[in-house]
């Protein structure tokens, strides 16, 4: 008798629990794209809901979250939700549920996304010289799930062996500027989803020559001083700002 209970008591709960024909699972979708969840049921007369982790976005054939960017209709027995341009943010669990009995599936959204890539400096090229210290050129990866790779090359030549790469090769480090790290400079992030690249132009002119020893040039907002440290005791120093002194050819000339 006691067996016959169990059994009775197992069919009860096998009919209640197969209200929901489908499975649930994980779905990877690329982002841009369209994704279309199947809920099929057994009785489509009772109410299907849909939810993002708690929230409820759509009640049988009725959209409550109308930003979502989402799509619902009934074909015969199933339920076809439809995320119509995937992003970012619809990374979560999505489940069907039945309103009686209170079962449901979870299907649990991954969304791929396409790296994007930003160089500092971003002045596109950069001007350097021969001698400059601890040149530092970064390759930014603002976006991209799962997390991109990042490869540095240079245009048209081997990227020199003197460049040093740090985090993790998004950073390249030029300890001392020399004249074959000039040309163009690419950093290139790439995962399933995609890939992206950016580039930056380095120029490199010959350091400059002054007419005294220990000239240097420094830059204050747009005023370029010129600083001659004459050979005498107490050395004393005079400056000539852009329109006192010219710059020609490498050389820096009091007019």
């Amino acid at each position: 008798m006691m067996k016959l209970v169990l059994i009775g008591l197992g069919l009860l709960i096998a009919s209640s629990t197969a209200q929901i024909r489908t499975k649930g699972g994980t779905l990877i979708a690329k982002e841009g794209e369209s994704l279309t969840l199947r809920c099929e049921v057994e009785d489509p007369s009772i109410a299907i809901i849909w939810r993002k982790n708690n929230d409820v976005v759509a009640v049988d054939d009725e959209i409550l979250d109308t930003y979502g960017g989402y799509e619902i209709a009934m074909e015969g027995s199933t339920s076809v939700f439809t995320i119509k341009r995937v992003e970012p943010i619809n990374s979560a669990n999505y489940s069907c549920a039945l309103a009686e009995p209170e079962v449901s599936v979870t299907f649990v959204i991954k969304v791929q996304v396409k790296p994007l890539v930003l160089i500092s400096p971003d002045t596109g090229v950069y001007h350097a010289r021969v001698g400059e210290k601890n040149l530092v050129i970064t390759c930014h990866v603002k976006e991209g799930n799962p997390k991109p790779g990042v490869v540095w090359t240079k245009q048209a030549a081997k990227l020199p062996e003197d460049i040093k790469k740090d985090h993790e090769g998004a950073r390249l480090v030029f300890p001392e500027v020399k004249k074959h790290h000039a040309g163009k400079y690419n950093c290139l992030a790439e995962n399933v989803a995609g890939m992206d690249r950016a580039t930056i132009e380095i120029h490199v002119a010959e350091p400059l020559q002054g007419e005294r020893e220990g000239e240097y040039v420094d830059i204050v907002g747009m005023c370029l001083c010129c600083v001659l440290i004459v050979k005498m005791h107490p050395p004393h120093t005079r400056c000539w700002c852009h329109n006192i002194c010219l710059k020609k050819g490498g050389q820096l000339l009091p007019q």
